[in-house]
């Protein structure tokens, strides 16, 4: 059906090899992938995050064209912005790696194959890329925390925000988010938690006690911008 959906020709200079082998490495340590004997086969491309550390992606588009869509809505940020009327306490919970905590069915692993100049691998985890891992990581949530969406949390995707008018409330609600999370199987990264604060980062606004504003450096350019 979708056998061999492309030739491929590696799209990044030999003086990157070295870093595409170290990151294949890491994801076959991780058990994010593993070597494959698959009939299909998609090109990879190397992307700069802002931190500067390579993030390996796969052009997934002549599969994605072949797949059949998942309509699974993801939140509208406006009207998730606008639960958060008399929020006093705030915290902000990342997942880390978030898409790669779901489990790749055995049937469609070998559909996520790619070709790098080492080999070809396939995915264990959901990778980045395919049209219905926004659908499919968003009704992971919706599993995991839905009851509790515009009543204590947001979720959209792996970022969650925690909200509450009293610190007693907050400690309440985040015990329930971390119960729910471990129940799931879903881990988080510390380094990009923030708990208990009066104001946090979320979706590019800045989430106050007083109010949601745009971040500074989200308006920056429109700010700067040179009068003609």
């Amino acid at each position: 059906m979708m056998n061999q959906l492309n030739k491929h020709t590696v799209v990044y200079p030999p003086c990157q090899f070295e870093e595409v082998q170290e990151h294949v490495r890491k994801l076959l340590a991780k058990g994010v992938i593993k070597p494959s004997t698959s009939p299909y086969a998609s090109p990879v491309v190397l992307v700069r995050k802002t931190d500067g550390t390579l993030r390996l992606c796969v052009d997934y588009r002549k599969l994605n064209g072949k797949t059949r869509k998942d309509a699974y809505p993801l939140p509208r940020i406006q009207e998730s912005l606008d639960a958060l009327t008399n929020a006093k306490w705030f915290s902000t919970i990342d997942l880390i790696s978030g898409y790669h905590q779901v489990e790749m069915a055995e049937e469609d692993a070998q559909k996520t194959a790619f070709i790098t100049p080492f080999g070809l691998y396939q995915y264990v985890r959901m990778p980045f890329g395919l049209c219905n891992a926004l659908g499919t990581f968003q009704r992971l949530m919706q599993a995991c925390l839905g009851d509790q969406y515009f009543q204590s949390l947001l979720c959209y995707l792996d970022d969650i925000l925690v909200y509450s008018s009293t610190f007693e409330d907050h400690l309440e609600r985040l015990n329930l988010v971390f119960q729910r999370l471990r129940q799931h199987g879903l881990k988080i990264k510390p380094s990009k938690c923030e708990f208990f604060r009066p104001e946090v980062r979320y979706l590019g606004h800045r989430v106050t006690r007083e109010g949601v504003m745009p971040q500074q450096d989200k308006i920056e350019a429109v700010k700067t911008w040179p009068v003609p």
